[in-house]
């Protein structure tokens, strides 16, 4: 499938790419959660070219599921989900976070993403919630 990973920090972008790309998905990265909500806003208002670029190289089209930080300078990941939901958008979104409180888990799921994994990223966790979102 088609994974966006909206990411703020460089090496956690590298290493989700190369374990998503390994087990076969097309990944794009946006760097924080107001390019990724650009990207869909950008999306949406395109009605017949879903292939438009923006000026940083991302494509303005459909995924297959989200992974999403948490926590991100300028638009939070809690934010982000929460904005992706009210544009109408239903795609997948796993949130991503260091946080692992009691009702993290829960105050993810009530912005707006579907499952919830914590940092660090186990790769064989990551696959199985991917896999089990993308049917």
């Amino acid at each position: 499938g088609r994974v966006l990973v909206v990411e703020d920090t460089r090496g956690i972008q590298v290493l989700l790419r190369r374990m998503l790309e390994t087990a076969g998905a097309t990944v794009e990265v946006a760097a924080d959660g107001q390019e990724a909500l650009d990207i869909f806003t950008a999306a949406s208002n395109t009605s017949s070219d879903s292939s438009t670029s923006t000026a940083n190289g991302i494509t303005n089209g459909s995924y297959d599921l989200v992974l999403l930080d948490m926590h991100m300078p300028r638009l939070s990941g809690y934010d982000t989900a929460a904005a992706i939901r009210k544009l109408g958008i239903e795609t997948p979104i796993i949130a991503l976070t260091a946080s692992a409180m009691r009702g993290d888990r829960e105050k993810c799921l009530s912005s707006g993403c579907d499952d919830y994994l914590t940092k660090p990223i186990d790769r064989q966790k990551l696959l199985q919630k991917v896999s089990k979102l993308l049917g």
